[in-house]
């Protein structure tokens, strides 16, 4: 069986596949999926499994397929770089007698850092999806913090659904802007972080990356690097101060400065106007 021939005509149209003969011998490999693995493939073709840096975990896959026609679940490799990656595995028998082969199929894979951490503690994340707008937001790529990559080689989610929580297309998502100079979109989520997303077209993908921004963390920005802009639109020293409780209380901000919250809430507005900003979203793009 012309096994090279059958890796072409697959290439891009199904999810990664490693072919592997009765003696556990490397007949076929993706070369998605030797990119992945950090794999030289001239060099695994022909190789037994065994003696592929990594590759002993998807033994009992092969052997199981051979045996029974249908196996899957999951595994962890590690790279000859000494990344560890987690691959789901669907595996089947093809052919019969001495040309009976199994065929492994691996539609995703996670790649972990060690001591990577949970959600709630993220603070940037990117992720790829394919360019076209029909269907739109396939995910190919997801990387969180540098520390978990996901990789959806088949069947994947689309980002609005799994990242976003929206049943539709994100309105605002800035991949649906990208004839724009610098398609950025600001969400303000109080009381969770705001998130900045900015997108860019890259050989047939789009990535976007997302970064939080907290309370504490804007409130540094009214201290430091907004000084710059404030300097330049010449702010008095009451809207400076005003603007320095942008997001605290009114009552409480009145207070503190001996005035009433009419008073603030009108030198903050006047502050945002000379600043080009309507809001505390719109100061946010000054970082960018």
């Amino acid at each position: 069986m012309d096994w090279k021939a059958i890796a072409e005509l697959l290439a891009d149209r199904t999810p990664p596949t490693i072919v592997i003969d009765r003696a556990l011998h490397v007949l076929m490999l993706d070369e998605r999926l030797a990119l992945l693995l950090g794999l030289d493939r001239p060099d695994t073709l022909g190789a037994r499994l065994e003696t592929v840096s990594g590759m002993a975990p998807l033994r009992p896959f092969a052997v199981g397929a051979l045996e029974s026609a249908v196996v899957g679940g999951e595994c962890t490799v590690v790279t000859p770089g000494g990344r560890h990656v987690d691959l789901t595995v669907e595996a089947v028998r093809a052919g019969t007698g001495a040309e009976a082969a199994a065929m492994l199929v691996v539609p995703s894979a996670v790649e972990r850092s060690r001591g990577h951490r949970n959600a709630p503690d993220v603070v940037a994340f990117e992720y790829e999806i394919h360019e076209s707008l029909m269907p739109f937001g396939h995910l190919r790529r997801l990387a969180v913090d540098d520390e978990v990559r996901h990789y959806w080689l088949a069947d994947a989610p689309r980002c609005h659904e799994v990242l976003h929580g929206c049943s539709t297309p994100c309105a605002d998502c800035p991949a649906l802007r990208l004839h724009q100079p610098f398609p950025v979109t600001v969400r303000d989520r109080r009381p969770a972080p705001y998130e900045l997303l900015h997108a860019e077209r890259r050989a047939g993908r789009v990535r976007i990356s997302v970064g939080r921004v907290r309370e504490e963390d804007l409130a540094m920005v009214h201290r430091s690097r907004l000084s710059e802009a404030i300097e330049t639109a010449r702010l008095s020293a009451f809207e400076r101060a005003a603007l320095s409780h942008l997001g605290e209380s009114a009552v409480a901000t009145a207070a503190a400065l001996g005035t009433s919250p009419a008073h603030i809430r009108q030198h903050q507005a006047e502050a945002l106007r000379k600043l080009g900003a309507s809001g505390r979203a719109d100061v946010l793009c000054l970082l960018l």
